[in-house]
């Protein structure tokens, strides 16, 4: 019994330590906003949700490896390719890499993997966003802002998979950055279930063969 909970111990081991290998959603919006002038004018997230409320659908499609945007220590403010780097690659269609980041409105969410009891969001951003676990706002900037960290605690109860979200807005022509930690680790998206289940099935597998071995010695 004691060898079957290490498997099975084991198996869900591999199932957070694998979400590096999974992916989080990320859909661009480009507002074509302006600060301080011009419309539709994007400087607020109260704006950015609205211009979303009316625009649902994206620019482009892309898919997050992780959250963490923009290069330091200038932050560079540039086109859409640059600032997602290695994931610009996924970006459908590709066209949308060369679009200025001003005025830009971007969603990224999917399933993720939170400890038991306290858990801290680090939100490094230039500039607004309103983050979400499980569809509750858990923080918010809700205007421009220089380069700057926002720590945020989520009570995941006993642990486990919760829904995220984060939208954020890019409004003033100097710096870019966009990057989430989780308890210490850039945020990534949890392994799918199946995944899981076929490392919990191959672990058994494995504990049966070695019990048949035994026998037969």
């Amino acid at each position: 019994m004691k060898t079957l909970l290490a498997i099975v111990a084991a198996a869900g081991m591999s199932l957070a330590s694998g979400a590096y290998a999974a992916t989080l959603q990320g859909t661009f919006y480009d507002t074509g906003g302006n600060q301080g002038g011009g419309s539709p004018l994007t400087n607020t997230m109260t704006l950015a949700e609205a211009f979303l409320a009316g625009n649902p659908t994206p620019d482009a499609t892309f898919q997050s490896t992780g959250i963490n945007y923009g290069t330091p220590p200038n932050y560079t403010f540039t086109d859409l390719n640059a600032f997602l780097g290695a994931d610009a690659a996924s970006l459908n269609p590709a066209s949308a890499g060369t679009i200025d980041m001003l005025g830009s409105v971007i969603t990224i969410a999917g399933t993720i993997s939170v400890g038991a009891g306290n858990n801290v969001f680090d939100v490094f951003s230039d500039d607004g966003f309103s983050i979400k676990v499980n569809g509750s706002e858990i923080g918010r900037q809700e205007g421009l802002t220089a380069p700057s960290n926002f720590s945020f605690n989520f009570d995941g109860g006993l642990g486990g998979l919760a829904d995220f979200e984060i939208t954020w807005f890019e409004g003033s022509r100097t710096q870019a950055a966009l990057g989430v930690k989780l308890n210490g680790d850039t945020l990534t998206a949890a392994v799918p279930l199946p995944a899981a289940g076929f490392l919990l099935i191959g672990a058994l597998g494995g504990l049966a063969a070695v019990k048949r071995r035994r026998k037969a010695a």
